[in-house]
């Protein structure tokens, strides 16, 4: 995970419980799932994730979060969400 105005993070050689593929496109359909869920369905962080402007997965293994203003705790909301959140396919 790179730390700056504009986090990322690589997700070289993961794979899924079932060994399918993992890529950076299911880190952003996760998040934008918790940003923006489905209707009728509560997302409980969303608002934990407010300060994220844009997601951005410029190739297979780097997603790019642009923040709409500086947050230095969003670091400690990405390791909570990671831990208590499982990333999901994003079919």
């Amino acid at each position: 995970m790179t730390l700056g105005p504009t986090p990322s993070s690589s997700t070289e050689n993961v794979k899924f419980h079932d060994g399918s593929p993992f890529s950076s496109e299911d880190v952003k359909a996760s998040y934008d799932r918790i940003r923006s869920p489905p209707q009728g369905v509560a997302s409980v962080r969303q608002g934990l994730v407010a300060d994220i402007e844009t997601i951005e997965t410029p190739d297979p293994l780097t997603v790019i979060f642009k923040l709409k203003r500086p947050n230095r705790a969003l670091i400690y909301v990405f390791r909570k969400i990671r831990s208590t959140a499982s990333t999901a396919p994003r079919s």
